[in-house]
C-alpha cells in the first residue's frame, strides 16, 4: 500500500522540515538580536567617548586661548605702565620745581619795601658826597661854618630821597625779575604736572580697556568653546537615544518575527500531520472497502500489519512492511 507509506513518510519528514526550519531562523534572529543588543551599546559608548573627548578639546582650546589673551594683556598694561613712569621720572623734576616756585611766588608777592639807610651802597655814595663838600668847603676856608653844615644837611636829605627812590625802583626791577623767573618755573611746572595728568589717564584709559576687552574675549571664546562642546554631547546623547530607541524596535520587531516563525512552525507541523493522518484515511478507507490494487486485503492482514506481525506472500500475496519514525 504505497499511498500509506507515503503518507506517513511524508508527514514525518515535513514535519521535521518545518522544525529545521524554524530552529534556523530562530537561531539567525536569536544571532542578529545578539549582535544588535552589543554593537549598540558599543557604538554608543564610541559616540559618547568621541563627543567627551571633542567637548574637552574645545574647552580646553578655549581657556587656553583666553589664558593666551589674559597673558598678553598683562604684559601690555605692565609695558604701559613703565612707559608712563619713564614718563614721570621724566617731567617729575619741572612738576616739583613748578610746585616749589609756586610757592617762592607767594612769598615774593608778600615782600614789602624796606629803605634802611644803613644800605652799603648808600652809605658809600652819601660819604663821598659829603667828602667832596667838606673839600670844596675847607678849600675856601669855610669847613665849618654854618652854610657849610647846612650845605651837608641839604646833601644827605636829597642823597636820601634820592636813594630812597632808586631802592624802591631796584625793589621793584628785582621782584619783577624774581617773579619772572618763578613764574616761568612755575608755569614749566604747571605744563609737566598737565602732561602727567594726561599721561595717567591714557595708561589708564588703555590699560582698563585692554582688561575689558581681554574679559569680553575670555568670555566670548569660553562661551562659544561650551556651546561647541555641549553641541557636541548633546548630539551624541540624542544619537545614542536614537540608537537605543532604534535597538529596542529591532529587537521588538525581531521578537514579531519569531513570534511569527514559531506560528509558522506549529502550523507546518500541524500541516504535515494532518497531511499524514489525511492519507493513512483514505488508505484506511480502500483497505476498508476490499484491498488495493489487483490483490485482496483482508481486515485481518491490515490488522496484522499494524500491529507490527509478518505478512507472507502465501496468506496476503503482499510482503510490506511499515518503517517506524521516532518523533
Amino acid at each position: 500500500m504505497p499511498s500509506l507509506v507515503t503518507s506517513i513518510i511524508g508527514g514525518i519528514q515535513g514535519r521535521n522540515a518545518t522544525k529545521k526550519a524554524a530552529a534556523a531562523q530562530t537561531d539567525s534572529v536569536n544571532r542578529a538580536i545578539d549582535r544588535l543588543e552589543t554593537t549598540v551599546p558599543e557604538v554608543n559608548q564610541q559616540m559618547l567617548d568621541a563627543a567627551g573627548t571633542y567637548g574637552g578639546n574645545v574647552r580646553g582650546a578655549a581657556g587656553t586661548a583666553a589664558a593666551g589673551v589674559e597673558g598678553a594683556t598683562t604684559d601690555a598694561n605692565a609695558l604701559l605702565e613703565s612707559i608712563y613712569k619713564k614718563g614721570v621720572d621724566a617731567t617729575s623734576p619741572y612738576a616739583e620745581a613748578g610746585v616749589s616756585s609756586l610757592a617762592d611766588l607767594v612769598n615774593l608777592g608778600k615782600e614789602k619795601f624796606e629803605f634802611s639807610q644803613d644800605d652799603p651802597s648808600y652809605q658809600f655814595r652819601l660819604q663821598e658826597g659829603q667828602k667832596a663838600l667838606e673839600a670844596s668847603a675847607a678849600a675856601r676856608g669855610g669847613l665849618n661854618s654854618g652854610g657849610t653844615l647846612k650845605a651837608l644837611t641839604r646833601y644827605g636829605q636829597g642823597m636820601a630821597s634820592t636813594e630812597y627812590q632808586a631802592a624802591f625802583e631796584r625793589f621793584l626791577a628785582d621782584r619783577q625779575q624774581r617773579g619772572n623767573v618763578l613764574g616761568s618755573l612755575a608755569g614749566m611746572g604747571q605744563t609737566a604736572t598737565g602732561q602727567q595728568i594726561a599721561a595717567g589717564e591714557n595708561y589708564g584709559n588703555r590699560a582698563s580697556g585692554n582688561l575689558v576687552n581681554s574679559a569680553a574675549y575670555a568670555g566670548d571664546v569660553g562661551m562659544r568653546g561650551e556651546e561647541l562642546a555641549s553641541g557636541a554631547e548633546l548630539g551624541a546623547a540624542r544619537d545614542v537615544a536614537g540608537n537605543t530607541l532604534n535597538l529596542a524596535n529591532q529587537v521588538g520587531n525581531y521578537y514579531t518575527d519569531l513570534g511569527d516563525v514559531k506560528a509558522a512552525d506549529y502550523m507546518g507541523r500541524a500541516n504535515a500531520w494532518n497531511s499524514m493522518l489525511s492519507g493513512i484515511g483514505s488508505a484506511g478507507d480502500k483497505l476498508l472497502a476490499g484491498g488495493f490494487d489487483s490483490g485482496t486485503f483482508k481486515l485481518a492482514d491490515m490488522l496484522k500489519l499494524g500491529v507490527g506481525a509478518p505478512a507472507n506472500k502465501q496468506q496476503s500475496g503482499y510482503a510490506y512492511v511499515i518503517p517506524s519514525y521516532s518523533r
